[in-house]
C-alpha cells in the first residue's frame, strides 16, 4: 500500500515539476506559482507516507 502510495506522490511530484517549466515556457506565472505549491504539498505528503511507513515498522 505505503509503495504504491509514494510511487503516485512521486509522479505528481514529477509532473508539478514539469508544470513549472511548462509555466516559465509559456509564460504563465498562475502556472509556474500553482505548480510550485502542489510540489510543496506532494513532497510533504511523501514525507508524511515516508514517516508512517517508519513508524509501523518500528511497531512491528
Amino acid at each position: 500500500m505505503f509503495r504504491i502510495g509514494l510511487f503516485s506522490i512521486i509522479l505528481c511530484t514529477t509532473a508539478s515539476l514539469g508544470g513549472i517549466v511548462a509555466g516559465m515556457i509559456l509564460g504563465q506565472p498562475m502556472l509556474t506559482l500553482l505548480s510550485a505549491f502542489a510540489v510543496i504539498l506532494f513532497m510533504w505528503v511523501g514525507f508524511m507516507l515516508k514517516a508512517i511507513q517508519q513508524r509501523s515498522r518500528g511497531h512491528d
